[in-house]
Order: C-alpha cells, then structure tokens, then sequence
C-alpha cells in the first residue's frame, strides 16, 4: 500500500484520506482564527512532522510525538493516529490527530493544542497564563519558546514543528492512570 497525496480541497464537502478508498465527511463549524477554515476544526499535522515511517501489515507506522512512552510507534488509519501500544498506562494525546500528506489548498496551517503537549510553561507560572516554552513534539532536547502562539524556530531552523500554532485547550491526559 502507498501513500497517496491528500487533495485537501476545504471546497469540497468531504476529504479524501489515506489509504486509498477511505474518506470522512465532516459537517464542520466555521473557527474564528488565523487560517482556519471551518473544515480543518480540529488538529492536524503534515506527515512529514512526525519523521520517516514505515508498514506494518500494509499500514503506515510512524513516530508518535509522544515517543518518550509511546516506543513502538503509532499508525495512521484513515488519515488519523490510530490506537497504538504505550509502555505506560494512560491514553496517548495524539490519537485521533488528523495527519495530511500534503499542505491543503484552502491555506489553512497545521495546528495542534495544549492537550497533545505534556510540558508547557506559562508566564508567571499562572495555570491559565500565555505559553512561554513547551516541550518540542518533535523530539528536541530541551524547552523550545512559544511566541505569539507559536513554536519558535530552533535547532537552527531544522526542526519541522517551527511556526507551528498551539492552541490553549486543557491539560496534557493523566499518565499512569488505566484506560
């Protein structure tokens, strides 16, 4: 099985996701914000963020950006992070994060929220504070600056999460804690 470009088209009233055959219609609400349009409401990546991937048993695997507990990697089943094996209890942030092989046409950007990140800092230490610096879901060493919502260019421009949006949407799931 082959990946196959993804004509995000938000003209369109559904989108085409990989593999082939699958598709998902999304009645969609218009989003207020920068380059949102009102079919790409929830988070989404660019599968070239998450790394080189491979097959297993005809289906994409790649590196989950939580890849401190998710070590085997994660599928992309219908065009979203699928369920995948964690080496400690919890549910993984990252699943159901829809993943496009390609940039829509509409301009709208890749965004993702607090929800998939585990440490995010705030001015003045406030729970509810503008985010200052988070932990680079691209596997970065160290905290990485979030400015005007979004991650700062670091490891000098080579890291593919720079300029991606944050969006304040709650905490980061419990850790060691059965689903």
């Amino acid at each position: 099985m082959k990946l196959k470009a993804i004509p995000l088209d938000c003209n369109a009233k559904s989108m085409e996701l990989f593999p082939d055959g699958a598709s998902l219609t999304r009645a969609g609400h218009i989003m207020t914000g920068n380059n949102v349009c009102e079919y790409h409401t929830d988070p989404w990546i660019v599968v070239d963020m998450l790394g080189r991937f491979r097959y297993s048993d005809g289906v994409p695997v790649v590196r989950c950006p939580e890849s401190g507990f998710c070590l085997r990697g994660a599928p992309i089943v219908a065009g979203r992070i699928a369920f995948h094996f964690r080496n400690v209890p919890g549910s993984c942030p990252w699943v159901d994060i829809q993943v496009a092989e390609t940039m829509p046409t509409c301009g709208c950007e890749p965004y993702i929220t607090t929800r998939q990140l585990r440490i995010v800092l705030r001015v003045g230490g406030y729970p509810r504070g503008v985010i200052r610096a988070i932990n680079c879901p691209g596997g970065c060493t160290g905290l990485v600056s979030v400015d005007r919502d979004r991650i700062t260019e670091h490891r000098g421009g080579a890291c593919r999460w720079s300029g991606i949006r944050i969006i304040d949407r709650g905490w980061y799931p419990p850790i060691l804690v059965p689903e």
